[in-house]
């Protein structure tokens, strides 16, 4: 009889390394076997669009601006289809309960952008976003798909992201899980 092995609702990278110790490399590897989205921040900039316009990016002042902003850092998204709220093949992203990944933050559009998978790998394309969806600085045109490497720094509206491999995320979790006060 096999077992397996249920991935549990994990949100922050304290968790998953907390989680990483509790089951061991082996299993951790089995477990989170995909790519996926690392909060790094949020920035303040102005994004110039293509049609010669530009939108500020700058969030609220105060408290609720920092609150913001640690909601999001080191937080963790996998990339991964949600069977109940969509049969498309893109994973989907944005402030809608009706995408794959849904982020409450008020620069990320209703539907932002979307992930899918070619034979080169991970790609992402904009969905036609107010704010922009930029990857390595380079801002993304509306429905171009665009390949992820794994590190690539992402920025949708001020949401700053890190895109990681099932490797990469491992050892970011691992390196966090070694740093972590012992029991």
């Amino acid at each position: 009889m096999s077992t397996v092995l249920e991935a549990p609702e994990l949100q922050y990278l304290n968790e998953y390394a907390q989680y990483l110790n509790e089951v061991g490399e082996a299993a951790f590897r089995v477990i989170f076997s995909g790519s996926v989205l690392l909060g790094l921040g949020m920035v303040a900039r102005v994004l110039e669009r293509p049609r010669g316009w530009a939108r500020r990016t700058l969030g609220r002042e105060g408290l609720e601006e920092l609150s913001a902003v640690a909601s999001v850092t080191a937080r963790v998204w996998r990339l991964r289809k949600d069977r109940i709220r969509s049969d498309a093949s893109m994973i989907t992203l944005g402030q809608s309960v009706d995408n794959d990944i849904v982020i409450a933050e008020y620069t990320v559009s209703t539907h932002h952008c979307a992930f899918g998978f070619d034979p080169t790998g991970m790609v992402i394309c904009d969905a036609g976003s107010l704010n922009g969806t930029s990857v390595n600085g380079n801002l993304l045109e509306a429905g171009v798909q665009v390949r992820l490497r794994d590190k690539s720094h992402l920025v949708l509206g001020r949401l700053e992201l890190q895109y990681l491999q099932a490797e990469s995320f491992f050892e970011k979790v691992r390196n966090y899980a070694n740093r972590m006060p012992k029991r």
